[in-house]
């Protein structure tokens, strides 16, 4: 019988965490030109080759540029954010394109808040998922990055015990994990049961308050009615273009 292969995941976990602070001073810049980034060290790294790796693993990830949609509605929308709501951002873009990220959604949340997260859990999960796709050196470097962008995010506290926590979104991380489940395909009540909306930590009804805040507050239109939900992100699109 053939042997099904399990292709090597796209992630940029094995070298780097997802760089909240990086990623933040890059915004502040306000531009992703290369040579300003390089030139003013705006990642501060002590040289430029340094510079140059971490940049291109936050390119890799969050594609910044001025065409990618998904980037402008980031970027449009975190200034609006609290602190902890653009950790959370930042997980949620993640999300998207790292395979660790989500693999590791799971295990994250799954552990009971207040309980440790065990690092050797998750390189287990790592190395059954991806079978003899890693060395036990890099594998443990994976577990540790993936540790420290959750606790990056807010969903782990302490360095050493790693203890689980819950997060407490306002409605700036609700409509972005509503607009990626948007992007995917979903729509109505199936906007609401997707990865993106259960690393919220929100019930159903919890999400539909803060979709009416974000309503409110003219960032997208919500209407529920009948049992019938309706969003639309044409107001959120236009201030982006």
């Amino acid at each position: 019988m053939p042997v099904l292969k399990i292709n090597k995941p796209y992630t940029i976990h094995t070298s780097r965490t997802i760089m909240y602070q990086e990623l933040s001073d890059l915004i502040t810049l306000g531009t992703h030109e290369e040579r300003i980034i390089i030139a003013e060290n705006v990642l501060k790294k002590a040289s430029r080759s340094n510079l140059e790796k971490t940049l291109g693993f936050l390119s890799r990830i969050y594609d910044f540029n001025i065409q990618n949609e998904l980037w402008k509605v980031f970027t449009y929308l975190w200034p609006f954010a609290e602190e902890k709501d653009k950790r959370l951002l930042t997980l949620l873009y993640a999300l998207k394109k790292d395979d660790l990220v989500r693999y590791s959604l799971k295990i994250v949340l799954d552990t009971p808040v207040g309980e440790r997260l065990n690092l050797d859990s998750l390189k287990k999960a790592l190395e059954e998922q991806y079978p003899a796709k890693y060395s036990p050196i890099t594998l443990h470097s994976a577990a540790k990055n993936l540790a420290s962008s959750w606790k990056q995010a807010g969903f782990i506290e302490g360095k050493v015990k790693r203890v689980r926590v819950r997060t407490k979104p306002g409605y700036i991380p609700v409509v972005f994990a509503i607009y990626l489940a948007y992007l995917f395909g979903e729509r109505g009540e199936n906007l609401f049961k997707t990865l993106w909306t259960r690393v919220l930590e929100l019930s159903e009804s919890e999400i539909r308050k803060l979709l009416s805040e974000a309503t409110i507050r003219d960032i997208l239109e919500y209407k529920y009615a009948g049992g019938i939900t309706t969003i639309s992100f044409e107001k959120l699109l236009n201030k982006i273009n």
